[in-house]
């Protein structure tokens, strides 16, 4: 790659000649997780296109680039979005080409450049036209929407905004990318986490069949990961990592194959396949040896991944101390992991977690854990709201364990039966027992 590669920088006359392969280099940097390189490659062309925005930008910036897109928006049906005229500006054209392929990496290594890339990609796309890229930017802002400014609604509807205009553009080779970003950051906010496994699965096929091997891969290691938090038996899920781990060696996708194997050690230290639960350290992955190597990337998604799973097995094996530790730790990587299904694993088992050391902190630090319980519970409650599906249990449990260790047991009753009743019997339930009743059935 990098022989011909040279070969056309050096005959190309124009750097318009150069973008794909700009494209393909980029590609490579992100299967070898090189992605501040691929960074630093992307900024610079894209400067040179006259796409420019500050590589450190302050919160005030990232807000005026939003506002723009929002006053572009004003006035238009997000689905007539669809019937805009095609872009034909080449320059243009690279500009969308380049913003999506360096797209991942942002998103990885540089999370604080996600709204101001995707914004600029949607902005561009409404005044010279859509391309077919164009669908990428619009669930690329969908995942914005839904993870940074809280308007789950209309990040929904952009993202089936991208679905349909791949699908009238027929743009196969988009579905892996769009279906990897709608999945993951967008339909779990509307939609059962579970419907996602389908689609995801297919995608990666998809992937391998049109040469994304980059988002083909990232669709099966996503596939794994919602596999493991919606209960999928665990000897089968281990057995298919295995072989999605063999195929992504063979693959060379080296970036996705880390992510890949920390789903994957987890799921096998539920089996026993560690002498520690909760260290990710056996047959897949080995904390010790890739934290270095995450931090040397900037991974921060790999960072998040790994310590909301290490915070989810103590809380299993009910080291609640070590999970505090753990959530401390993931925390600070949040913003690698924006709009997934880790942000509200994250608030789940931490607020699991302080509830369950409450009994052993000092009273000035039990006022703080309930202080910072009811700020997860809170989101857990609003999430809840489109998704009761995936979320709704959540903030009962949390409820019922807060009620617990402050002596409430009836309460805590309450909630926990709530809790194992479907959302709409509970509505009904309500309505035909008096609160004298209610409450002898709790008991």
């Amino acid at each position: 790659m990098e022989h011909f590669a040279l070969v056309v920088l050096q005959q190309a006359q124009t750097l318009l000649d150069r973008v794909k392969v700009y494209q393909v280099k980029l590609e490579a940097y992100q299967a070898q997780n090189q992605d501040l390189t691929a960074i630093q490659m992307a900024l610079s062309l894209l400067e040179n296109l006259e796409f420019t925005f500050s590589a450190s930008p302050q919160l005030l910036e990232v807000q005026q680039e939003l506002a723009k897109t929002q006053t572009n928006l004003a006035g238009k049906q997000i689905e007539d979005l669809i019937d805009l005229p095609q872009m034909s500006d080449p320059e243009k054209l690279a500009v969308m080409k380049i913003a999506s392929s360096i797209f991942s990496s942002i998103y990885i290594a540089a999370p604080q450049l996600l709204p101001i890339l995707v914004s600029k990609q949607v902005n561009l796309s409404i005044r010279y036209g859509n391309t077919s890229l164009s669908a990428f930017a619009y669930v690329n802002y969908g995942l914005i929407l839904c993870g940074v400014v809280g308007e789950i609604e209309t990040g929904y509807q952009f993202g089936r905004l991208a679905l349909n205009l791949a699908d009238k553009l027929q743009k196969s080779e988009l579905i892996p990318r769009i279906t990897a970003v709608f999945s993951t950051a967008i339909g779990i906010w509307q939609e059962p986490v579970r419907n996602s496994l389908a689609s995801l699965q297919s995608a990666y096929q998809i992937g391998l069949e049109m040469g994304d091997l980059y988002y083909g891969t990232t669709c099966a290691y996503l596939y794994s990961f919602h596999s493991a938090f919606v209960g999928k038996e665990l000897a089968n899920l281990a057995a298919e990592i295995t072989a999605y781990t063999h195929a992504f060696s063979k693959l060379k996708q080296q970036n996705t194959l880390n992510y890949l194997k920390i789903y994957g050690q987890a799921v096998l230290n539920l089996l026993g396949g560690s002498e520690n639960a909760y260290f990710l350290q056996g047959e897949l992955y080995d904390e010790s040896i890739m934290i270095p190597q995450h931090q040397s990337a900037n991974d921060r998604y790999a960072l998040c991944a790994l310590y909301v799973n290490k915070l989810y097995l103590c809380c299993l094996f009910g080291e609640y101390h070590q999970a505090v530790a753990n959530a401390n730790q993931a925390q600070e990587y949040l913003d690698g992991a924006t709009a997934t299904l880790l942000v509200p694993l994250f608030h789940f088992y931490d607020a699991l977690a302080h509830l369950g050391i409450y009994h052993t902190v000092a009273i000035s630090e039990q006022q703080q854990i309930l202080i910072r319980v009811t700020a997860r519970k809170t989101k857990m409650q609003q999430w809840a709201e489109h998704a009761p599906m995936n979320y709704l249990h959540k903030f009962y449990l949390i409820q019922a364990e807060q009620h617990r260790i402050q002596g409430f047991y009836l309460e805590a009753m309450d909630f926990t039966i709530a809790r194992s009743l479907r959302l709409e019997n509970i509505t009904t339930l309500m309505k035909k027992l008096s609160p004298m009743n209610w409450q002898q059935n709790s008991i």
